[in-house]
């Protein structure tokens, strides 16, 4: 549907809306056009936590194809007639998308929006000489960015939107790709203002196929790869918070994680569990921060979401991506992150503690083995206190509205914080 008119299948008494499983925004524009020969973006995803049926509804925008060439069970109606055509429980959904009245949106929510990129992209592409093939696809439409696609004379290039929530990721990436230019993708612009940025393609069907075969065998070069960069990082703590990065270290973590817990959390932690948290927080976690801020690892660029998902290695290279979750805190925090993603724990399996113990290893300098082994398992509720800190940071720029698909993600990780505080 858009603002005008809603697109109606027939049904075995009155006309519905498609249904489809929860997709990208790429998948839903593909079948658009497969089905129903429209050309379309997604503005808006709205959430029905009310309905046990309809999980959502895509609020697209009709970019070409014709309005009356549908096929012969498609319709669009004007809004002002889905009383006469759609089902009770379709006209609910409808209206709520019509009528909604928030007055906080993301940037990709506007009408317009889509349209701007491509100027702007297409603008930076012709500065760089890079000749532009075709209209943008757009891939993803998330609480926290926006992603395009363009077809170019030198491969793919992908366009970036981040929230205010992570505003500094453009820039990070931008100095992270001059700092490290083999390991972080090619930044060929950035929008310091709107948070936009256009990078250049970096996963290649072959980088792909190379990955998926042998990401079990460079697990351990990319982490020490990793730690390689956070230990030169350790030399820049003030730029890094000049250009917005939160900072997460550990003195102040324990204020920051009680603050959370006081305002509830996502209010789904029940109260007992609250309160056994804040005991914890004035006890065993305000020790174990204490106790990692005096070990002497200086504080570095962390990436709070690091996990396999964001690197992507072939057999001559390794880049790091997806920066937006960049914070200034203890470089052990790096492991908690990436083993808890992969749903493994260094302590009980064997690949996994070698890895760690060779991510370690960087940082000897600052401690023998057994104690740096020591740090990480004393920093892993510190870890899993910044992942709780960086949901909530997304949802405070998220539209209420669209908060109910991620309204336990702040909750779903203050409990992970109840193993350490028993």
């Amino acid at each position: 549907m858009d603002d005008q008119h809603v697109l109606l299948i027939a049904g075995s008494v009155r006309w519905t809306l498609p249904r489809r499983q929860p997709a990208e925004a790429f998948e839903v524009n593909r079948d658009m056009k497969a089905r129903f020969g429209v050309v379309c973006t997604v503005r808006r995803v709205v959430h029905f936590p009310w309905s046990s049926t309809v999980e959502g509804a895509y609020v697209i925008d009709h970019r070409s194809g014709s309005l009356s060439s549908l096929p012969a069970d498609a319709r669009w109606v004007h809004v002002d007639e889905i009383d006469r055509f759609a089902t009770d429980a379709d006209c609910r959904v409808i209206r709520e998308c019509l009528h909604q009245t928030d007055t906080k949106r993301l940037a990709w929510e506007h009408p317009q929006w889509f349209d701007e990129v491509v100027r702007w992209s297409t603008d930076e592409l012709t500065r760089q000489k890079i000749v532009l093939h075709g209209p943008g696809l757009q891939m993803s439409h998330r609480a926290w960015s926006a992603i395009v696609r363009f077809s170019t004379s030198e491969g793919y290039v992908y366009f970036k939107a981040t929230s205010p929530a992570f505003s500094h990721e453009p820039r990070i990436t931008f100095l992270l790709n001059r700092w490290f230019p083999e390991n972080i993708p090619t930044v060929i612009a950035i929008d310091d203002t709107r948070h936009w940025m256009l990078l250049r393609d970096f996963r290649t069907a072959d980088r792909q196929r190379r990955s998926s075969r042998e990401r079990g065998n460079r697990l351990t070069d990319a982490l020490t790869r990793y730690a390689e960069i956070q230990l030169d990082m350790t030399r820049r703590g003030d730029q890094m918070q000049h250009l917005g990065c939160p900072d997460r270290r550990p003195h102040i973590l324990p204020n920051l994680l009680r603050d959370l817990l006081h305002s509830g959390g996502n209010g789904t932690l029940p109260t007992e569990d609250l309160h056994t948290l804040l005991r914890y927080v004035d006890r065993g976690f305000a020790e174990a921060c204490a106790t990692i801020a005096d070990a002497g690892l200086p504080s570095t660029l962390v990436n709070s979401d690091f996990w396999m998902g964001n690197i992507s290695f072939d057999a001559e290279e390794i880049l790091f991506y997806d920066w937006a979750e960049s914070i200034l805190a203890n470089p052990l925090h790096s492991l908690v992150t990436f083993f808890q993603a992969l749903d493994v724990s260094p302590s009980q399996n064997g690949a996994a503690r070698e890895a760690a113990r060779t991510y370690l290893s960087v940082w000897s300098e600052y401690g023998s083995p057994d104690q740096l082994w020591s740090w990480y398992e004393i920093a892993q509720p510190l870890g899993v206190a910044c992942r709780a800190l960086s949901w909530q940071q997304t949802l405070d720029h998220t539209p209420p509205r669209a908060q109910a698909k991620y309204a336990t993600a702040v909750d779903i990780n203050l409990g992970r914080l109840l193993q350490f505080a028993k």
